[in-house]
């Protein structure tokens, strides 16, 4: 399942690249563009949507769900343009216009080889930095610094099932309350990147400092055994809440 996702994903973003005109931050040009902009890059990003690219209507109608259980503020009549749009121009069959006479064929759509090398760091930017800026809070209510978070220090296992799986419910960080909702990223990176972004996210900001002396990174093997838990975005919350109920 995940692979055929990751297919239409690939497919869907060189289609967008070889056959339609782009606008506003590389999204393709056609009415409820500048909406879908606008609304869609607030938290996220536009990187997030076409990352998506080549998605059903129902996975587009959930995806703008989620987004507004983060806080995202639309209109009835601005939902069903976003998702017009979004389905019209990001969906299985996208619009199309003319390839310009000049451009070169489009290639054909393969799936990227996993190398050894991920790059955490780079991964963070792309789909972390815009809620988690250098680690600090984002423009959302919901979404908690990062950097000197003493909890990602407490369990090995929790900051994985939250990148695995998303994370719902009110929580505490440094005195602070933050009630938004993390959409999950395990359907879209490899149990190898997962464990790289763990990697970085508990290795910079001061969060190094709070690491027990007997920690190591998390393996790939144990990012596989953390995803087969198949948890909700609720039952990490859950998590969460025993683990402080045990360090109290």
């Amino acid at each position: 399942m995940e692979v055929f996702l990751l297919v239409k994903v690939v497919a869907g973003l060189t289609l967008l690249s070889g056959v339609l005109a782009l606008g506003q931050g590389g999204l393709p040009k056609g009415p409820g563009e500048a909406l879908a902009f606008a609304k869609c890059s607030t938290c996220h990003g536009v990187g997030y949507l076409k990352e998506l690219a080549g998605s059903p209507y129902w996975s587009w109608d959930r995806t703008l769900l989620e987004m507004e259980r983060m806080g995202l503020q639309v209109s009835p009549e601005e939902r069903k343009i976003i998702l017009d749009y979004l389905v019209t121009y990001l969906g299985p069959d996208p619009l199309s216009s003319p390839t310009p006479p000049d451009s070169p064929p489009s290639p054909t759509p393969q799936v990227p080889a996993k190398t050894s090398d991920v790059d955490g760091a780079q991964l963070f930017a792309n789909y972390c930095n815009s809620c988690h800026p250098d680690g600090r809070p984002g423009n959302q209510a919901g979404s908690p610094p990062l950097a000197g978070n003493a909890f990602l220090a407490r369990d090995p296992v929790y900051a994985v099932l939250v990148l695995l799986n998303g994370l719902q419910g009110p929580i505490e960080v440094d005195g602070q309350s933050y009630s938004g909702m993390m959409p999950p990223w395990s359907y879209l990176l490899s149990d190898k990147e997962i464990a790289a972004l763990d990697s970085h996210i508990r290795m910079n900001w001061g969060n190094q400092e709070l690491l027990p002396q007997d920690f190591r990174p998390v393996t790939v093997e144990e990012v596989a055994q953390a995803r087969s838990k198949t948890f909700t975005a609720q039952q990490v919350w859950e998590y969460r809440k025993k683990l402080e109920s045990a360090g109290e």
